[in-house]
């Protein structure tokens, strides 16, 4: 019945790619002095394709912020595999200036 051990490499080779994450990450600096950091998990699905976030950062660095961006930290990074790609957390990173 054909090769079996062929099937069972491109079902692996698929589950592979639909499984593994994306890298990308963001990061704006403006170059001051950082005194504290905030960090928030947020959650999206599908890959990242569903969800939205909004942070608020007059409301958690009153004196101004100094740099903030997102990460897949490798928590976010076992979520994603373990849920295969419905459940996408991202950990946002606000750093505060003083």
């Amino acid at each position: 019945m054909g090769y079996p051990w062929i099937m069972k490499r491109h079902l692996f080779l698929l589950a592979l790619i639909l499984c593994a994450p994306g890298c990308f990450a963001l990061k704006v600096d403006n170059e001051k002095a950082v005194r504290s950091e905030y960090r928030e998990r947020e959650h999206f699905f599908l890959f990242g394709l569903v969800g939205e976030a909004t942070v608020d950062l007059p409301a958690i660095c009153s004196k101004g912020v100094g740099t903030f961006g997102d990460q897949m930290s490798p928590l976010d990074g076992a979520l994603t595999i373990l849920s295969l790609g419905l459940y996408t957390p991202r950990t946002v990173i606000v750093e505060c200036v003083s």
